[in-house]
C-alpha cells in the first residue's frame, strides 16, 4: 500500500510540464466574500459505516504550444464501497470503467479491489493514511490513487435557507431552498497565482494560473452528503526558454450515494 502523500485529485495524465503546472499546483482556495461561519456539526466517526458511492468523472485536457494544439478526453465511472473498523474508514474500489477519447477502453482489473484507509479523528475529520496500488498503465491515463484526498464535499457552514456565507477555508456558500428532505447548497472557490519552478532540465519556468472549483450538494443533517456535482476548471500558462505552453483542465464530477439498508 502506498504511504506517501498524494496530490489533489488527478483525473488524467498530462505531459510533465503540464502536470507540474496544472495538477501539482491546484490548491483551490476562495476569495473571502463574507465573515467565515463555522461548519455544521458532522462527524466522520459516525458516518459511512457501510455505504456505496458511484462517481462519474469527465475531463478534458487541452494544451497549446505555438500553433500546435492537443486535446484529451477522459471518462471514468467508479463504484466505491465503505466500511469502518475502529477509527479507520475503509474505501474499496468495487468497479471502474475508464475510457480515453471515447473509444479507447483502459484495463482496470489490476486496480479494482484496491483500498484506501482513512484515519478518523475525534474532531470529526478524516485523512488518508494508505493508498491502493495503481498499475503504471492505468496511472498514465488516469491515476485514481489521490481520489480520496478530496472525494467528499466540504461540510457546509451553518447558515439559514436562502442565505449566503463563507466557511473557514474561505469558500463562498449559498444555501438554497430545501428539497426532498435535504438541505441544498452551492459553493464556489477561486484563486489566481503567479510563480516560478525548476523544470527537469534545470531551466526556470514562469507560471500563471487561475482555478475555479464550484459545486452543488444535497445534504442530510444526519447522514451528511447524499449527492453532489462538482466542476473544476484550471488554466495555466507556462513560459520557459522562450517557449509558451497554455493548458486548461476542465473536470466535471458527479457522485451519488446509494440508499443503505437500515439507514
Amino acid at each position: 500500500m502506498r504511504e506517501k502523500p498524494k496530490p489533489t485529485r488527478d483525473t488524467c495524465a498530462v505531459p510533465f510540464s503540464l502536470a507540474v503546472c496544472v495538477l501539482s499546483h491546484v490548491s483551490l482556495l476562495a476569495s473571502l466574500v463574507a465573515r467565515p461561519v463555522a461548519a455544521q456539526s458532522f462527524n466522520y466517526t459516525t458516518a459511512f459505516p457501510h455505504d456505496t458511492f458511484v462517481e462519474r468523472i469527465t475531463s478534458r485536457v487541452s494544451s497549446k504550444t505555438g500553433s500546435a494544439t492537443h486535446d484529451r478526453d477522459i471518462s471514468r465511472i467508479t463504484r466505491y464501497v465503505t466500511s469502518r473498523v475502529g477509527d479507520t474508514l475503509i474505501v474499496r474500489a468495487d468497479s471502474m470503467a475508464l475510457r480515453e477519447n471515447l473509444v479507447r477502453v483502459i484495463d482496470t482489473d489490476g486496480f479494482v479491489g484496491g483500498q484506501w484507509k482513512l484515519r478518523l479523528t475525534s474532531a470529526g475529520t478524516a485523512w488518508v493514511a494508505t493508498y491502493p496500488f495503481v498499475p503504471a498503465e492505468l496511472a498514465e491515463v488516469s491515476d485514481p490513487a489521490p481520489a480520496m484526498n478530496d472525494f467528499f464535499p466540504p461540510t457546509p457552514p451553518a447558515i439559514a435557507a436562502n442565505s449566503r456565507g463563507a466557511d473557514l477555508a474561505h469558500r463562498a456558500w449559498e444555501r438554497r431552498a430545501d428539497s426532498a428532505g435535504a438541505q441544498r447548497y452551492h459553493w464556489r472557490a477561486a484563486v489566481g497565482a503567479d510563480g516560478a519552478y525548476s523544470a527537469r532540465d534545470s531551466n526556470v519556468a514562469v507560471m500563471s494560473q487561475g482555478s475555479v472549483d464550484e459545486g452543488d450538494v444535497a445534504w442530510d443533517v444526519v447522514r451528511g452528503p447524499l449527492r453532489w456535482h462538482r466542476q473544476i476548471s484550471t488554466s495555466v500558462t507556462s513560459r520557459v526558454r522562450g517557449r509558451v505552453v497554455e493548458a486548461t483542465v476542465k473536470q466535471e464530477i458527479v457522485v451519488v450515494r446509494a440508499v443503505s439498508g437500515g439507514r
